[in-house]
């Protein structure tokens, strides 16, 4: 009890501090103290109210802002006169962060009991001349709290009538709040379906942020799969400048890629062909490239197959940028679709050969991609000598290590496949490598030469 009397006291002293804009010590105890006591220490409104101001300034955008809602609540709940009290004197004061106050205390009030005030008091919000008292009416849809089914049904029809009217008179200084509402109450309103389509059109990164929570928690997919993968489709317009919105939305689609992966998977490819940009950007979305790597591997093959054959070339620096993600995240091999390469024309096929060239510079990735096509087209003579000779001229030549992999894979080949390994490896067999792969060779692994001396390498060259 004496914790509790002493808490409340250090309280009512950080509430005098905070009215006068004192410099305060040790703000975060304080304020986290304050949460607590509120509701239980039996302060008027009117001590309350001059807190705010500097309070929200030393909060900013801090995570824990979110208490002092819950705290309001809670006192409006507790003591329904000093709730009316401290409505009335926001309301009065008519700032914008003060007004921001209302929906927890509508939410309280309305818990306690007090439900047809507060509806008028909404719709003298929503109804309001200014902007910000209607942002906070329309969010109170929220926050009321009513138990009775009628009126809840006559409230939200009102809502919906409010809300509809905003739509046709293009209040978007309201649509991101309005598709708040929507995503949250959604089918308890009318047409709510209809209106999260006609919002999801505006290119407003305040209502893309609020289709992105409706895609994360509001809207499951199973149920609403043509309206998710209409919302999906209309955030491909979303400015990639908001790196932090798309680490949530990328965060999102590693989800929905679990169980609806086509979905994804064509939501990526009209993302990209949005715009000439685009590609260059892809790793916006690189968990979900290295998750299906690991989740469906020949889900993920057909992918590069397909980018690689594409005749846009967004799709081909797309797979630049893919790969450079893959040898982050330590992936040395990648493999195309056999399926789709064996029914490719020798012609595509080169087409492939040359974007790998051209695109792709990791020799671990770039060898396990063309021996790929070695086996998957080992009876087009065409196909397979240019694909050994690329190996002789260009991979063995460059990185000598890559005869090594050649004779492993050798070891559980065909009959066929042996012999057209065994053409490769001989071709190096009878002529002195030049001192470009000695050194390749000698080098093979970042691991054999990290803990040896430059004195010791030199020597190795001589």
């Amino acid at each position: 009890m004496m914790e509790t009397n002493l808490e409340m006291n250090e309280t009512i002293q950080f509430i005098d501090e905070l009215s006068v804009k004192k410099e305060i010590t040790n703000f975060w105890p304080k304020y986290h103290a304050l949460c607590r006591s509120l509701p239980d220490i039996g302060i008027d409104a009117d001590r309350v109210v001059p807190i705010f101001p500097y309070l929200f300034e030393k909060l900013e955008n801090d995570a824990a802002s979110f208490q002092i809602y819950e705290a309001i609540q809670a006192y409006s709940a507790k003591d329904l006169t000093k709730g009316n009290n401290l409505y009335n004197l926001l309301i009065s004061a008519n700032e914008p962060i003060l007004l921001n106050l209302l929906p927890s205390i509508i939410k309280g009030l309305s818990s306690s009991g007090e439900v047809m005030a507060n509806i008028d008091r909404i719709k003298v919000l929503v109804e309001s001349m200014e902007v910000a008292q209607k942002k906070v009416g329309i969010l109170c849809a929220i926050n009321i709290q009513i138990v009775d089914d009628g009126i809840r049904k006559d409230f939200l029809g009102y809502v919906s009538q409010q809300l509809q009217k905003l739509i046709d008179s293009r209040q978007v200084d309201l649509f991101p709040i309005m598709t708040k509402v929507y995503r949250i109450l959604k089918s308890e309103l009318r047409d709510w379906e209809k209106s999260l389509r006609i919002l999801a059109e505006e290119d407003i990164i305040d209502v893309q942020i609020e289709l992105v929570y409706a895609l994360s928690n509001d809207i499951d997919i199973n149920q609403y799969v043509e309206l998710y993968e209409d919302i999906l489709l209309s955030l491909i317009k979303m400015d990639t400048k908001y790196k932090g919105v798309y680490n949530t939305f990328s965060y999102v689609l590693g989800k929905v890629l679990k169980s609806h992966q086509e979905v994804v998977i064509r939501f990526i490819e009209k993302w990209i062909k949005h715009s000439h940009d685009r590609a260059n950007q892809i790793g916006l979305f690189r968990n979900l490239f290295i998750e299906l790597y690991h989740r469906d591997y020949p889900r993920f093959k057909i992918l590069v197959t397909n980018w690689l054959n594409s005749n846009d070339p967004s799709f081909h620096i797309a797979i630049f940028e893919i790969m450079r993600e893959l040898k982050l995240n330590d992936i040395n091999e990648l493999e195309l679709s056999r399926e789709i390469i064996t029914d490719l024309s020798s012609n595509d096929v080169r087409y492939i050969v040359a974007k790998i060239l051209g695109f792709i510079y990791d020799k671990d990735l770039s060898k396990t991609l063309l021996y790929s096509i070695l086996i998957s087209k080992i009876d087009d003579e065409d196909i397979t000598k240019l694909v050994a000779s690329i190996f002789k001229d260009y991979l063995i030549f460059n990185y000598y290590s890559v005869m090594e992999y050649l004779e492993n894979k050798s070891k559980i080949s065909s009959k066929k496949e042996k012999r057209i390994i065994g053409s490769i490896i001989g071709y190096f067999g009878v002529m002195t490598p030049p001192v470009s792969v000695k050194l390749r060779h000698f080098e093979r692994s970042y691991n054999d030469i990290k803990n040896l001396s430059f004195n010791t390498i030199q020597l190795s060259l001589s």
